[in-house]
């Protein structure tokens, strides 16, 4: 069960790492490529994962695990990132709002799409790797739960 308390605080510590490097990111007034943190999907992340815990002790392979979840999360969040034009910007600005305000509102609109959908990747792939026992029930459930919560945000456009 140790693997549930680990999956939850990597994913936490991702979640909220990635809100603060975004939060910072739209503070910025040039902006950076991001695009290469797209190579940080699911596969590449679950590789990464097996391929460090063989060749690590614990210790460093778990700060290799937050690290791998931060990118995650910002590879995660780059459509988001790179989607706010600075005409858009500019126009925000020009309403009297400040750059904290902006990128305040522009987190909190796109909260669910772009930070916990994937906290709930993470977990998931977390999970699955810690276990070699994939036919427990429970796991199979929280399995199931994330994936269906992962869909229902993909295909719920109140939040934008």
């Amino acid at each position: 069960m140790i693997w549930l308390l680990e999956g939850l605080s990597f994913s936490v510590v991702g979640f909220f790492v990635s809100v603060f490097f975004s939060y910072l990111y739209l503070k910025r007034r040039e902006k950076i490529d991001l695009s290469a943190l797209k190579i940080f999907n699911e596969f590449t992340t679950l590789g990464l994962i097996y391929l460090f815990s063989w060749m690590l002790n614990s210790l460093f392979f778990y700060l290799i695990v937050v690290v791998l979840a931060v990118l995650f999360f910002l590879g995660e969040s780059v459509h988001f990132l790179m989607s706010i034009n600075e005409q858009y910007r500019v126009m925000f600005l020009s309403f009297g709002y400040n750059d904290r305000e902006f990128s305040l509102y522009q987190i909190r609109k796109k909260l669910f799409k772009s930070f916990v959908k994937p906290a709930l990747k993470f977990f998931g792939l977390y999970i699955v790797f810690s276990n070699a026992d994939l036919k427990n029930p429970f796991v199979i459930s929280i399995l199931l739960v994330l994936g269906v919560t992962i869909g229902l945000l993909n295909g719920v456009d109140k939040f934008d």
